[in-house]
């Protein structure tokens, strides 16, 4: 499969619109924790991965602890509850080429701009 490309038709991108009280964090928050941030990526990510639950070692082995991917890399929309529902994960790749890579949302709340907003 092809890598995504985002174009911009405008100048600027539209801007996002999150449900009030939802917000984006990176891996980096003092938030939640690293293991409260692996669950919330692997329930955003389930239909995305084909329905195989991945575990939390999977998780950092393949995402967390990826070269390619920064330490603020790893984005994450949250509920006012503060349940993790979307994800996106930058890559990096040779010559400063950027790759959205892994953009998930659990699909019971869907339509919160979780998605749009993580990318």
């Amino acid at each position: 499969m092809a890598q995504l490309r985002m174009v911009w038709k405008d100048k600027e991108p539209a801007p996002v619109k999150l449900k009030e009280g939802c917000y984006v964090i990176d891996r980096t928050t003092d938030k939640f924790t690293k293991e409260q941030l692996a669950d919330g990526w692997i329930d955003a990510c389930i239909e995305l991965t084909g329905g195989t639950p991945w575990t939390r070692e999977h998780f950092y082995e393949k995402m967390w602890d990826d070269p390619k991917i920064p330490e603020d890399g790893i984005f994450f929309a949250v509920t006012p509850e503060g349940r993790i529902f979307s994800t996106a994960t930058v890559q990096l790749e040779p010559g400063h080429i950027g790759n959205l890579h892994m953009v998930g949302s659990s699909s019971d709340v869907r339509g919160l701009g979780g998605g749009r907003a993580v990318c």
